[in-house]
C-alpha cells in the first residue's frame, strides 16, 4: 500500500479514555471446554485499494511499559475474532476502529476476565475518504480535499488507513498482548498504548481462533519499533509480573 504522509501535527493529552463493552457469545464449536469462533473482517477479502495516510502526534505521556500498566485495568493476550468497522466521529484524526476480540489470558487485572468475549475499539482504521470528509470540521475539508487531489485519490471510491506515528495495525484471526483500559462513561474498553500497547504474538493467522489459555513461556510479542520478536515471558518478568 502506498503512504501519504499528512503534514499535521497534533497534540494529544490523552487516548487512554475510550474504550469496549463486553456481549453476548458468538460461538460456533464449543468442545471441552474450549469455544472456537469464525473470524471476519467487515472489509471482506477483495483485493482493494488502501492507501495509508499517517498522523506524526505529541503525545503528553510516553507510552513506557510502566506507564501503561499506571494506566491500564488488564493487560491480556487476545485473539481477534473481528474487525466490524470503522470511522471517525470521536477522533477526527484517525478514527476509532471496532470488533470484538476474546481474552486468552489474563496477565494482570482484575476488570476482565480468561474466555470473556468483548467489543474493543483501537484508534485508527479504515475508511472510505468520503466518509473520513463527513465528520471533519467545514474548516479543515478544503484543505484535506486539496491534499486528496495532490495524491490522485478519488473521494468516491478510495480507502484509507488512518494512524498515528508507528501505530500498529490490527488484524483478525491474530493474537496480540493488549493493555486495555475501562471508561465508566462509555461503559467501554480500549486497547490503549498505540505501538507499547497493542503487540502481536509469533502465531499464524488463522479463520477461527479459540479462548484457550497459552502458555506464556511458550511465545514472542513483535517490537514495532524494529519488526523483530522479542521473549513474551522476559517482557512479562520485567514489566508486567508483580515483584
Amino acid at each position: 500500500m502506498k503512504k501519504i504522509y499528512l503534514l499535521i501535527s497534533v497534540v494529544v493529552l490523552s487516548i487512554i479514555g475510550v474504550v469496549t463493552f463486553a456481549l453476548k457469545d458468538t460461538k460456533n464449536v464449543n468442545k471441552d471446554n474450549v469455544t472456537s469462533y469464525n473470524t471476519s473482517n467487515y472489509l471482506g477479502h477483495s483485493n482493494i485499494d488502501v492507501k495509508d495516510v499517517v498522523y506524526h502526534a505529541y503525545f503528553a505521556h510516553e507510552y513506557t511499559p510502566e506507564y501503561l500498566k499506571e494506566s491500564a485495568d488488564a493487560i491480556v493476550l487476545v485473539s481477534i475474532i473481528s474487525i466490524d468497522g470503522a470511522d471517525n466521529k470521536y477522533d477526527v484524526a484517525v478514527g476509532n476502529t471496532y470488533g470484538k476480540l476474546v481474552v486468552n489470558n489474563v496477565l494482570w487485572g482484575t476488570k476482565v476476565s480468561k474466555k470473556d468475549v468483548l467489543e474493543y475499539t483501537k484508534s485508527g482504521g479504515i475508511m472510505k475518504v468520503s466518509e473520513y470528509e463527513e465528520n471533519q470540521p467545514d474548516s479543515a475539508k478544503e484543505k484535506i480535499q486539496n491534499l486528496w487531489k495532490e495524491n490522485n485519490v478519488n473521494a468516491s471510491d478510495k480507502y484509507i488507513n488512518l494512524k498515528y506515528e508507528n501505530e500498529p495495525d490490527l488484524e483478525e484471526g491474530k493474537v496480540y498482548l493488549c493493555y486495555l483500559k475501562y471508561n465508566k462513561d462509555l461503559e467501554k474498553y480500549a486497547i490503549i498504548g498505540l505501538d507499547k500497547g497493542l503487540r502481536e504474538l509469533n502465531v499464524s493467522k488463522s479463520a477461527r481462533v479459540s479462548n484457550s489459555e497459552m502458555n506464556i513461556s511458550s511465545y514472542q510479542i513483535k517490537n514495532n519499533t524494529t519488526g523483530q520478536f522479542e521473549s513474551l515471558i522476559n517482557y512479562y518478568d520485567k514489566y508486567i509480573v508483580e515483584k
